[in-house]
């Protein structure tokens, strides 16, 4: 088992008073499968994948990885939200590479493979170009190809095809 999702609640803080992200979630994902969370907009699908990849601490339940329990982003898990969320001043590469560079495994052969996937997915002519300079199918396939770069062993992806040509 690689994933375990115990009983997970969230329950944010708002002006007006407290808000249920999530309520009493249970599911377990084993190595190689593919899994889809599907519900209507507003029911947690996001919150659930921040709980997961360790951006957000649930007010109940524990996520597990591998039998340890998630308490902060790692670098066994890559996620993609919804947004691409690049920086517009960064360049295609400079914003490919920028998981590597906090990671800091910003090496050639870590550099080749990012290359290698901007080659893959028709990006390579880009690569010094700037993200105001690319259709919204070209960002969003920038933004996965920064998660792929980091070569993650769990991939969480938020509406990751909303956008692509």
């Amino acid at each position: 088992m690689i994933i375990e999702i115990r009983h997970v609640s969230l329950t944010y803080q708002s002006p007006d008073g407290e808000v249920e992200a999530i309520r009493d979630i249970s599911f377990d994902m084993d190595d190689g499968e593919f899994v889809s969370i599907v519900g209507p907009s507003g029911c947690g699908k996001s919150t659930l994948l921040s709980v997961i990849a360790g951006l957000e601490k649930p007010s109940g339940g524990q996520v597990l990885i591998n039998g340890a329990e998630v308490a902060a982003p790692s670098g066994l898990v890559g996620f993609m939200p919804q947004r691409d969320q690049l920086f517009e001043w960064r360049t295609i590469w400079s914003n490919v590479t920028l998981g590597l560079e906090i990671r800091k495994e910003n090496t050639p052969p870590r550099r080749a493979f990012a290359r290698e996937l901007l080659e893959r997915y028709e990006l390579g002519e880009f690569a010094g170009c700037l993200p105001s300079q690319l259709s919204g199918g070209m960002r969003q396939r920038c933004a996965l190809i920064r998660t792929l770069a980091a070569n993650p062993e769990i991939l969480l992806l938020d509406e990751p095809f909303s956008a692509l040509d």
